[in-house]
């Protein structure tokens, strides 16, 4: 209950903040989000769920940006930020994207982790420790630029699925090797199999990634400017005043 308290004054300050800032956006701003990526974000019954729609929300309201939440399958997403003149938000940074599209700061750091079957662990440090592997990765996703290039130069084969869950049950049949995956949604995948005793996490992680919010440069740049300008800023009150930690606590203690 105090937690849920903290949660409601961190929400009535957000929309306070957000009253009387003038701002150049004059339609509001769609926000796209997973709609298959628990614990950050998932759809379900026709509603909007996870720690980074909520972050978003609270986000957007404290910077005074009006905005509207859309969540879809990731790929589809991806392919809609230019189209919709949108923003894509918990998503990883790579030198391809940062040329198309503006970034924020990071909001949030994800934990990316392999995943195993418990009879068919393998020893991992480093990418080039997948060799021959089959690996099971969302589709849309971009692990890394080590991963990329070793994927191209065939080191192991890449196995996509629409998201982490039917990944989960691709790995449990022995249709694929390992699974690249965030900790956070991983495990909570593996909770939702109950496959606790025939799924294990390897220790090494492949790499902790910052995740952002990606802008499209459809927009006028006045407009994008003015958004990411008040946005960051928001971000950088948010960390300080510890409104993000908890409410990423309020998803990760589920």
């Amino acid at each position: 209950m105090v937690r849920f308290a903290l949660i409601m004054l961190f929400w009535l300050g957000s929309i306070q903040l957000c009253a009387g800032q003038p701002t150049n956006v004059s339609q509001p701003l769609t926000v796209l989000l997973d709609d298959a990526y628990p614990p950050y974000s998932w759809q379900e019954g026709g509603e909007s769920h996870g720690f980074y729609t909520r972050l978003a929300e609270m986000l957007f309201r404290r910077a005074g940006i009006p905005f509207e939440i859309q969540l879809y399958p990731w790929k589809r997403a991806l392919s809609l930020v230019d189209r919709r003149k949108a923003a894509l938000a918990g998503i990883y940074e790579t030198p391809e994207r940062r040329q198309r599209y503006h970034f924020s700061e990071p909001w949030f750091s994800e934990e990316v982790m392999v995943y195993v079957r418990r009879e068919h662990g393998f020893h991992f440090e480093k990418i080039k420790d997948l060799r021959g592997k089959r690996v099971g990765v969302n589709r849309g996703w971009q692990v890394s630029e080590d991963f990329q290039d070793e994927l191209q130069n065939q080191l192991f084969s890449v196995h996509y699925a629409a998201n982490s869950q039917d990944n989960m049950k691709k790995l449990l049949a022995g249709r694929v090797d390992c699974v690249i995956v965030d900790k956070l949604n991983g495990d909570l995948m593996i909770a939702k199999l109950s496959a606790q005793d025939h799924i294990e996490v390897l220790p090494t992680p492949v790499l902790v990634h910052d995740s952002y919010i990606m802008l499209s440069r459809e927009l006028p740049p006045e407009v994008s400017d003015n958004i990411l300008s008040r946005i960051n800023q928001e971000i950088a009150a948010m960390r300080a005043d510890g409104s993000i930690a908890l409410l990423a606590e309020t998803f990760t203690k589920q």
